[in-house]
């Protein structure tokens, strides 16, 4: 695990925010004190592996759990924000003013 340093980062996340965005908005939260902004995130922590089968069709298993570097799952709660901000069009200025407040 990397060493907690301040970051001037500030993810934007929502519902469509899932698998990869939302473990490095995670990680960065944790481990670089970001501030995460925006709506609940989607909580996927799962990997699906998919098998073929003989007659030409497929099934997807989940087989793998995601954490985040400090042990957290997401699933089913997503990343824990800052600020909450619902309106898609007042999300950016939501983290503008995060950091803002911030520098100050």
């Amino acid at each position: 695990m990397v060493a907690k340093q301040q970051t001037s980062v500030r993810p934007i996340v929502n519902e469509a925010s899932y698998s990869a965005a939302e473990f490095l908005a995670a990680e960065l939260q944790e481990a670089g004190g970001a501030l995460l902004t925006g709506a609940p995130t989607a909580g996927k922590g799962f990997a699906q592996t998919t098998f073929d089968l003989k007659n030409g069709d497929a099934i997807g298993l989940s087989t793998f759990r995601y954490y985040t570097g400090k042990g957290v799952s997401l699933i089913d709660k997503g990343v824990t924000l800052d600020k909450e901000e619902l309106e898609p069009d007042k999300q950016l200025q939501s983290a503008i003013t995060i950091l803002q407040e911030k520098e100050e």
